[in-house]
Order: structure tokens, then sequence, then C-alpha cells
């Protein structure tokens, strides 16, 4: 029979693939109010051409996938801080929507603040 007991510390799980292994969670788990965190998107590949190289091929879908993870992180993070810090925690601009912010050419990306 299963027993109810008091004051258990909860330990994190750190196996790999947990959330808290994960190095956005922890970003989300430091964060202060007013800070902020910048992430710059990889340069979309465009859409595969029919007459690739099997080299040219998994060159493509390995630079899909890197842009994917990119343009993924700042949801991600926006998640992870909802859950941390509660609604209406996180704000996040487009960074040509930021007066003051340095753009390169060809750059894109978003940044993400604690508000609350």
């Amino acid at each position: 029979m299963y027993q109810i007991e008091k004051n258990v510390t909860l330990i994190k799980d750190a196996r790999k693939g947990s959330k808290f292994a994960n190095p956005l969670y922890q970003l989300a788990e430091e964060m202060k109010i007013g800070d902020s965190v910048r992430f710059n998107f990889s340069k979309f590949p465009g859409l595969p051409k029919k007459d690739l190289t099997l080299d040219e091929s998994i060159e493509h879908n390995r630079q899909e996938r890197e842009y994917e993870k990119t343009f993924n992180a700042p949801k991600k993070f926006k998640r992870y801080m909802i859950e941390l810090h509660g609604k209406g925690s996180v704000a996040e601009r487009n960074i040509y929507n930021i007066p003051g912010e340095e753009i390169k050419d060809g750059e894109s990306g978003v940044r993400v603040w604690r508000i609350k």
C-alpha cells in the first residue's frame, strides 16, 4: 500500500532529452526582470531543387534542420519562460522593430525579454 510522505525534495530529471537538461530551459530559469536574449536565425536554405546529387541533398537537409532549430528556439524559450515565471512574463519583438538594434546585412532574428 502507498503512503504519503511529507517534505520529500523533488530532484530534477537530468536524463538526456529532458527539458531540465536543455540549455534554453536553464537560461529561462536564470532570467531576471529586464533581461533579454537575442536569437539570430540561420539563413533560409530555400526550396530543394529536383536535380540535386546525394551530397547536395544531404547538405540541403542539414541546412534546413539548422534553420528550423534556430527558428523554433525563441518559441521554445518563450514556452519555458511562461512555465517558470507565469503568463504575461515574456515579450518578443523582431529585431527590425527595435530602435537602436545593430543589424547586419541579411540578418534576421528576434529578441525576447522577461518583463514580469
